[in-house]
């Protein structure tokens, strides 16, 4: 799908997105205590409403960025988050240009909206410090999460096996954790010191 396509689809679905996509806060506190400590600059990838942020604010991140193609999705984020140290942009994390900035990047079921996967990967070591973490995670298992995508998403391309994903990363990131459980999904490592 286009960008400017997808950008469409996802405001006009922003008002009811929280209802269309329930999450299960235990199973989220859960996959944001895995990698993210207190003091950490967090870059939450593909925000939509900000479903993290309570959970992220739970870890006291010295800074704390939810991005988002979707302006519906980030005014809904600030609507329900903006009394909160928490910054929210409508952009392209592919278009960040701030080398080294953030510790920990994580993406909450947003990575199936993303084609170009290598260079996702690529710009999140760019933008990860040192010893920064990546964290591509769901609150659902890889099946649920492809379910609808078997007939063609317009919007989605499906999660690979943690093990395959843990493989693409290699040679950025030193993966640590791998789940591919019938409740969660989850590959995380440290980005790799440079050679």
């Amino acid at each position: 799908m286009e960008k400017e396509a997808m950008i469409a689809y996802f405001d006009s679905i922003a008002s009811q997105w929280d209802t269309l996509a329930p999450h299960d806060d235990s199973k989220i506190r859960c996959l944001v205590t895995l990698g993210i400590t207190p003091g950490a600059r967090v870059l939450d990838i593909g925000c939509g409403t900000g479903v993290l942020t309570p959970f992220l604010l739970e870890t006291k991140p010295a800074y704390l960025l939810g991005i988002d193609l979707s302006s519906g999705m980030i005014q809904r984020a600030k609507e329900k988050y903006g009394n909160l140290p928490v910054e929210f942009l409508a952009g392209d994390v592919m278009e960040l240009s701030q080398p080294n900035s953030f510790d920990c990047a994580i993406l909450y079921d947003a990575f199936p909206q993303f084609e170009n996967r290598g260079s996702l990967i690529r710009q999140i070591n760019y933008l990860l410090a040192p010893k920064g973490r990546l964290m591509i995670c769901s609150g659902f298992n890889r099946h649920v999460v492809n379910a609808p995508y078997k007939g063609g998403s317009a919007v989605s391309i499906p999660l690979p096996a943690a093990k395959t994903l843990a493989s693409t990363l290699d040679k950025y990131f030193e993966v640590d954790t791998i789940i591919d459980s019938p409740s969660l999904y989850a590959v995380s490592g440290m980005k790799r010191q440079a050679v």
